[in-house]
């Protein structure tokens, strides 16, 4: 389902079939080696694992032994993000869970979301992808990798 983005402020989006709001207390990561951003294609929703990645974690207050094993096996990372509730005529009040692309909890709508493909939550092979802080609001994903 194509679903093009229409407009964004701070803390919502609106697409054709309605607006999305934020939900700015919950992330997460997936990192991917380069043999996944080559299978899968990923381009839009990736972030190199460089020298400005390490310094902003950095200074994010992350370990920088934990940073150096991460950049060691991975090359990229995808930033997760959450949304709190949907609303197809854009009332703020009138916010629910369901969307056009599932529950606002699902993987099929957080892939969605966040452009990656449904696949690569499928990938058990921890040097290729590693799930960091998924969310914890909703039910977790078991898998290997998951945090």
């Amino acid at each position: 389902m194509t679903d093009e983005l229409l407009d964004s402020a701070d803390g919502w989006e609106r697409y054709e079939c309605g607006t999305y709001y934020w939900d700015e207390g919950h992330y997460g990561r997936i990192y991917v080696s380069q043999k996944m951003v080559d299978k899968y294609k990923l381009k839009e929703c990736l972030d190199p694992l460089d020298g400005e990645w390490f310094a902003s974690r950095i200074f994010m207050g992350s370990d920088e032994e934990d940073l150096e094993e991460l950049q060691s096996k991975y090359t990229h990372e995808i930033y997760i993000r959450h949304c709190r509730g949907f609303s197809k005529d854009g009332d703020s009040k009138n916010q629910s869970q369901l969307t056009p692309h599932g529950d606002i909890g699902s993987e099929e709508f957080v892939a969605w979301y966040n452009d990656f493909p449904l696949e690569l939550l499928s990938e058990t092979n921890e040097d290729d992808v590693y799930i960091e802080g998924w969310i914890d609001s909703y039910p977790p994903i078991e898998r290997k990798g998951l945090v």
